[in-house]
């Protein structure tokens, strides 16, 4: 036992708070931790207690610790909104703000955020969802513009240098026949689908349209730009005559001259059609 100990009265030498101090310093120390220990101590309420005791006991905690939150009744919406609130949820639908570098026309915002806030979405989980919407919608974007431009690149192919000449034919046809402006514009900026395009034009070409004009009846086939395939049996057909023996110096000059001038027809992936000159 200490010596300070030893010159209290025996009744206070084994008090709780003071049986371990050594000076008379540790044991006003000691004092005073316990009553700031008993004065910020709270009584948890027993299983009896009345609902007015929790509440009063409740309130003490949160008054001490004001970053703790009661859990609220799931059939109470106000508690929940309460809640919410603080955690973020704004008080009304256009108060929320679009995320950092998302852009979305008024009306498709407008509609987000009328749906974020009867889902009673925080700001930052508004801001999650819309920019996972973001993502999804410009990979699915992604994904069709790459769907047709290899549909446009094979009709270009397919039709070699007749594609901007049936291209327009195309969007002559739509025109005169009323087409929903939806697929009209979707012609003219090449987002159509190759089985669409050689529909139209193989109306057109049956309709006997020519120049784009609806009606006209027979076919000047010298304003018309032929297709690879096309090109490629006329080509045959002059090759069968010219490399013939016994042509005469005159034929073979006619034939030559049109042979040279089907070539950029025939093999429209070469500049000049060199790369399908044939011995």
């Amino acid at each position: 036992m200490s010596e300070f100990l030893e010159q209290l009265p025996e009744a206070l030498r084994e008090a709780p708070y003071l049986k371990s101090a050594k000076t008379a310093e540790e044991a006003v120390q000691a004092l005073q931790n316990a009553a700031a220990w008993q004065g910020n101590s709270l009584r948890i309420p027993g299983p009896d207690a009345d609902d007015e005791t929790v509440r009063t006991f409740r309130g003490k905690v949160i008054e001490k610790y004001p970053g703790l939150m009661e859990t609220p009744s799931l059939d109470d919406e106000d508690a929940l909104d309460a809640v919410l609130s603080r955690l973020g949820l704004p008080e009304a639908a256009d108060k929320y703000k679009m995320p950092e570098g998302v852009e979305l026309p008024g009306e498709q915002a407008g509609q987000m955020m009328a749906w974020a806030h009867g889902a009673k979405m925080t700001q930052k989980q508004f801001e999650k969802y819309v920019t996972e919407q973001a993502g999804h919608e410009a990979k699915a974007l992604e994904k069709a513009n790459d769907h047709f431009t290899q549909q446009e690149e094979a009709l270009k192919g397919e039709w070699g240098s007749a594609y901007d000449q049936r291209k327009a034919d195309c969007i002559k046809l739509a025109e005169d026949s009323g087409a929903p402006p939806g697929l009209l514009n979707a012609i003219k900026a090449g987002k159509a689908d190759g089985e669409t395009m050689r529909w139209l034009f193989n109306l057109h070409d049956s309709l006997g349209a020519e120049a784009g004009e609806l009606g006209e009846q027979g076919k000047d086939n010298g304003n018309r730009i032929m297709d690879p395939n096309e090109a490629l049996s006329q080509l045959a057909e002059i090759e069968k005559k010219l490399f013939v023996k016994g042509i005469s110096p005159e034929d073979k000059a006619i034939l030559t001259k049109k042979r040279l001038a089907l070539m950029p027809l025939a093999y429209p992936t070469s500049e000049d059609g060199s790369a399908g000159l044939r011995a």
